[in-house]
């Protein structure tokens, strides 16, 4: 078994990297990957361009779940599971984050300041991001098996 977890989209060419892991991996051997979601519902219509996984200087190939195993059948993989999921866990979760950054957003416009009162060190974490920490079917999940016969 060899994973590959938050790793595939970082990779310049991926199909070389696919053809090299199943090269190393043994007949009917397993690749498992975890990659983000480029058509999940967060990425496509709730952030856009905003969205995090739009880091053209990090993610260099960006991928949906058909994509991701149309490249792997390519490349000599059969795929036994494909699915999407959140990061998230929930809707409460969702929900609760869009208040706590809708009212960061405020106190951000009045630079954490209530009256005479800052309150930069509550609420402002150091290196915090603007772009929203969540949405929904944002990582695809994979499991590939190497198909029989001689490696491309």
């Amino acid at each position: 078994v060899i994973t590959l977890y938050d790793v595939i989209e970082h990779i310049p060419d991926p199909r070389v990297t696919l053809r090299e892991i199943r090269r190393l991996l043994r007949p009917n051997g397993t690749l498992v990957l975890q990659t983000p979601n480029a058509s999940g519902f967060g990425a496509r219509y709730l952030y856009r361009s905003r969205s995090m996984i739009v880091q053209p200087d990090a993610h260099l190939v960006l991928f949906s779940p058909s994509g991701l195993q149309s490249m792997l059948q390519q490349e000599g993989y059969s795929v036994t599971h494909l699915s999407t999921h959140s990061l998230s866990g929930n809707l409460r979760f969702y929900t609760l984050t869009v208040i706590r950054r809708s009212i960061k957003k405020i106190l951000k416009a009045m630079h954490y300041k209530l009256g005479g009162l800052d309150l930069t060190r509550w609420i402002k974490r150091s290196g915090e991001t603007d772009l929203p920490q969540f949405s929904f079917n944002d990582v695809i999940q994979a499991t590939a098996v190497r198909t029989d016969g001689a490696s491309s």
